[in-house]
C-alpha cells in the first residue's frame, strides 16, 4: 500500500474502459480511493487524472475550476513539444507514460517534494516580514515541512521493501534505484530546510563548515543523479567533462553539494527542451574550478550585479524565493572561494566557482590516533573495528587510569579521546584533572553515555567537546569523529 500515510483521492474523467479497469485494479491493490471528477469535492492532497486525447480546451476549463490541484495526464500517443509546453503553461501538470502503481508512486512523490519546496519558498518571505516573532513562526514551519518530508522518505523505504518481494522482476532494480534517489533527495532537502528555517542566523548556519575529504567526481555524479528526472522530463541532456586525476578536496560535502544542486537545477530550469547542460571541473593555480553552463536565454546585463543578492528573482517571472544564488555565494565564500557568472557567446549563461586546494589537510597534518576508553569490551571491539576501517589508529583502554599510564610512558598525544563517562574503576571526568599535566587539554574529548543530563549537570561545558548518547548510531559517530579529526589541533 503506497499512500497509506495520508489521505489522497484520484479524480478521473473521460477514461475508456481499459484505463478505467487499470485504475480500479490500482485502487483495489493500494487501497486508494478513485472517483469520477465532480462526484465529490477535492481535498488539498487530491490529484486529477486525465487522458491526453481529451481536448485542450476542456483541460483548460478543469484547470480554471481547480487551480490548486495537480493534474496527471496519461499519454496516449505522440505529443509535440509545443503542445506539451501549452500543457505545462497551465501549471501543476505531470505526464504519465502509463497508468501503473510504480509510475503513479514516483510522480506523487515528485509532487510532494515540489509542494515542500514551494511551501519553503513562501514561508521564507513570510519569516522575513515577521522577523521579531520568527522563533515561534519558524517552529511551526519546521513542523509543517518536516512531516511531509518524513512521509516521502517512508514512502521510498516502503517501495524499497516491496521491490525485494518482486522475485527478480525486471522492475526490481529500477524501483530500487528510484526509491534510493528519493531517500537521498529528502535527506538533502531536510538539511536545506534546517538551514533555511534558521534564516535569522542563516549566515552563521551557512558558514559553519564540517569539512571532510571528498571525491569530486562522486560528488558531481550524486548531484546529477538527483536532477536526472527533471532533465528526462524536459528532454534535456546533462554532459559532464572532468579533468583526469582530480584530487580529493577538503570541504563541507553537504554545502558544496547544495551549491552544485542549485546551479544545476537553475540551468535545467532555464534551458529549452532538447538542449543540454554542461558541468565541468578542473584544477588551476591552486584551486579546483567548477563550471555549470546552460542553453537558456542568459542574464540581462543590468541584472548581473544583483543576481547574488538575497531575494533577487530577476525579470523572468520564474517562481522562486530568490535565495538560491545568495546561498551559493555565501557557501563558496565560507570556503575562501569565489563565484561569478558570464553569458556564453552562443547563448545561455555560465556560472563559475572555485575552491582553494590549500584548505585540504595532508595525512601528516591529521592526527588519526584515537583513545577509546570504555569498560564494555564488546563495545570497544566493535568501535575499534569500525574506526580502524575508516583509517584511524585506535588505542583501546578499559578505564581512564590505563589511558593515563599509556600517555606517561609513550608521550603520544591522541587526535581525539572517546570515553564512556562513568565506569566501574574511574569516572571519565577524573581524566580531565590530568589534561594539563599530560598536555591533552586541546584534544577533543567526546563523552559516550546513556545519561547525557548527568554529564551536563556534573561537568563544566568547557571541559568536553560533545556528548554522544548511547545506544550509539555508528554512521553518526563516524561523522563526528571525522569532524574533529579533520580539524587541525589548536596549539
Amino acid at each position: 500500500m503506497f499512500f497509506c500515510e495520508e489521505e489522497m483521492v484520484f479524480h478521473f474523467q473521460d477514461f475508456d474502459q481499459k484505463k478505467l479497469n487499470s485504475l480500479l485494479n490500482f485502487s483495489k491493490e493500494n487501497r486508494v480511493e478513485c472517483t469520477r471528477l465532480g462526484h465529490q469535492s477535492l481535498k488539498k492532497n487530491d490529484i486529477i487524472l486525465l487522458p491526453s486525447q481529451m481536448k485542450f480546451s476542456e483541460i483548460q476549463k478543469i484547470r480554471m475550476k481547480y487551480p490548486l490541484h495537480w493534474i496527471f495526464i496519461i499519454l496516449e500517443n505522440y505529443i509535440s513539444a509545443s503542445v506539451i509546453n501549452e500543457y505545462l503553461d497551465l501549471g501543476m501538470i505531470r505526464f504519465l507514460n502509463e497508468l501503473n502503481s510504480s509510475e503513479l508512486h514516483l510522480q506523487v512523490n515528485e509532487v510532494k517534494s515540489r509542494r515542500s519546496i514551494e511551501n519553503l519558498e513562501r514561508n521564507q518571505n513570510f519569516a522575513e516580514k515577521i522577523q521579531e516573532d520568527n522563533g515561534q513562526t519558524l517552529a511551526i514551519i519546521s513542523h509543517d515541512l518536516k512531516n511531509p518530508l518524513n512521509a516521502i522518505r517512508l514512502d521510498a523505504q516502503i517501495l524499497t521493501r516491496l521491490a525485494k518481494k518482486m522475485n527478480h522482476s525486471p522492475l526490481e532494480e529500477e524501483v530500487k534505484k528510484h526509491s534510493t534517489r528519493i531517500v537521498k533527495t529528502t535527506d538533502r532537502l531536510s538539511i536545506m530546510v534546517n538551514d533555511l528555517l534558521n534564516f535569522d542566523r542563516s549566515r552563521n548556519v551557512l558558514t559553519s563548515l564540517t569539512r571532510s575529504s571528498i571525491d569530486v567526481e562522486k560528488l558531481i555524479d550524486e548531484v546529477i543523479e538527483i536532477v536526472r528526472p527533471i532533465a528526462k522530463r524536459n528532454s534535456l541532456k546533462i554532459k559532464k567533462t572532468l579533468s583526469p586525476d582530480l584530487p580529493l578536496i577538503f570541504v563541507d560535502k553537504n554545502k558544496v553539494f547544495q551549491v552544485l544542486l542549485n546551479l544545476l537545477t537553475n540551468a535545467l530550469k532555464f534551458s529549452p527542451q532538447h538542449s543540454s547542460v554542461l558541468i565541468t571541473s578542473h584544477v588551476e593555480k591552486g584551486s579546483i574550478h567548477f563550471v555549470v553552463e546552460d542553453s537558456g536565454p542568459g542574464i540581462e546585463e543590468n541584472e548581473g550585479a544583483k543576481i547574488f543578492e538575497k531575494y533577487w528573482t530577476g525579470k523572468s517571472g520564474c517562481s522562486g524565493s530568490g535565495l538560491g544564488l545568495y546561498i551559493c555565494k555565501t557557501i563558496v565564500e565560507a570556503h575562501q572561494g569565489m563565484i561569478h557568472f558570464k553569458n556564453a557567446e552562443n547563448g545561455g549563461s555560465c556560472f563559475f566557482f572555485s575552491l582553494p586546494l590549500s584548505m585540504e589537510l595532508t595525512d601528516k597534518q591529521k592526527n588519526k590516533k584515537i583513545f577509546l576508553i570504555d569498560d564494555d569490551e564488546d563495545l570497544r571491539d566493535v568501535l575499534s573495528w569500525a574506526l580502524n576501517a575508516e583509517g584511524y589508529h585506535i588505542e583501546s583502554f578499559d578505564n581512564p587510569s590505563s589511558a593515563l599510564e599509556f600517555l606517561s610512558q609513550t608521550k603520544e598525544i591522541p587526535g581525539m579521546i572517546l570515553s564512556d563517562y562513568q565506569m566501574s574503576q574511574m569516572k571519565s571526568a577524573d581524566l580531565m584533572e590530568s589534561r594539563e599535566k599530560f598536555h591533552i587539554s586541546n584534544v577533543p574529548l567526546l563523552f559516550l553515555t546513556a545519561a547525557p543530563n548527568v554529564v551536563k549537570e556534573e561537568v563544566d561545558r568547557a571541559f568536553y567537546s560533545e556528548i554522544i548518547t548511547k545506544p550509539l548510531d555508528l554512521e553518526s559517530l563516524i561523522l563526528k569523529v571525522n569532524k574533529y579529526i579533520e580539524t587541525p589541533l589548536k596549539s
